[in-house]
């Protein structure tokens, strides 16, 4: 027969429980490794977060994936600017490989991908005679806002 006391020193051990005092930060920062280093999703980061150990409410588990997903922006911001760095520096070297072996086209191609990193040409816009809008003529005294004397 079991006692009285026994069933209450049970009920004071549940693991779940342990692991749903984890602080924040904590938890944050598992998203952050998962995402950044792991490279898991969304969709896999909220089954985790809502597994036995965790038990996060779906809306808990956006809200903690809301916050990691600052710092994961600033994060790739840092890597975006160094990968630029070193594509320039690359297009560069090949850029002087090209002139050493005077080849004049592969020189105008590699400088036309470093302007094109560089932000120094914009995309062009297609307008075709569908997409064109041709507002019925006014004549000036139609127009509102003018006077005529």
């Amino acid at each position: 027969m079991i006692k009285k006391t026994q069933l209450v020193k049970t009920a004071k051990k549940s693991p779940i429980k342990q692991y749903n005092k984890l602080n924040k930060k904590d938890i944050v920062q598992l998203i952050i490794k998962l995402k950044v280093k792991e490279k898991i999703s969304n969709y896999s980061l909220i089954n985790i977060l809502q597994s036995t150990p965790y038990n996060y409410s779906l809306t808990q588990c956006y809200r903690y994936i809301k916050k990691a997903n600052l710092t994961i922006a600033e994060i790739y911001k840092d890597w975006n600017i160094n990968a630029l760095e070193e594509a320039l520096n690359d297009l560069s070297e090949q850029k002087e490989a090209a002139k050493i072996a005077e080849d004049r086209k592969l020189i105008l191609e590699i400088t036309k991908e470093e302007n094109k990193l560089k932000g120094l040409y914009t995309e062009k816009i297609n307008l075709s005679i569908e997409q064109v809008i041709i507002k019925p003529y006014e004549e000036p005294n139609q127009i509102k806002g003018s006077t005529s004397s």
